[in-house]
């Protein structure tokens, strides 16, 4: 067993809470986990660790496969639920989102060496980034 499984375990052993611990190797996901195991995304444990902002301790945050740790409520800005948090609250409220991709024409290519003149000669934030992006080597 892992030293952070380990450290998860007498977590948990701690506070009172029985379970059968399986390991599954390398799961980059709780989905990968739940699948390797033949169980539901939310029987599978994820944990998290944060350095305290104050104390600098380390706190153990465990939860259900399918959720997230919510850092502003862990670290004590907000209490409650999320007020922006789709599942289980907006989405009863607000009509479900139509989500659709629109695809821009290309420039063409004759037209580039002149269009990166003009945004060489600008100075803002936006026309650096927008020259990086046009370069090959930033692209993915």
């Amino acid at each position: 067993m892992s030293k952070s499984l380990k450290r998860v375990a007498r977590a948990l052993a701690e506070a009172g809470i029985e379970t059968e611990i399986v390991e599954v190797g390398q799961s980059r996901t709780a989905q990968e986990a739940a699948d390797a195991v033949g169980c539901h995304i939310d029987q599978i444990a994820k944990s998290i660790i944060f350095r305290g902002e104050d104390s600098g301790a380390a706190i153990l945050f465990v939860t259900a496969g399918g959720n997230q740790v919510d850092a502003a409520k862990a670290s004590g800005h907000r209490t409650g639920e999320n007020p922006a948090r789709w599942k289980g609250h907006l989405d009863l409220l607000l009509p479900r989102p139509v989500l659709t991709t629109r695809h821009h024409e290309a420039m063409p290519y004759a037209d580039v060496p002149v269009f990166m003149e003009r945004l060489r000669s600008q100075t803002s934030t936006a026309a650096r980034a927008l020259q990086f992006s046009v370069l090959p080597a930033s692209r993915p």
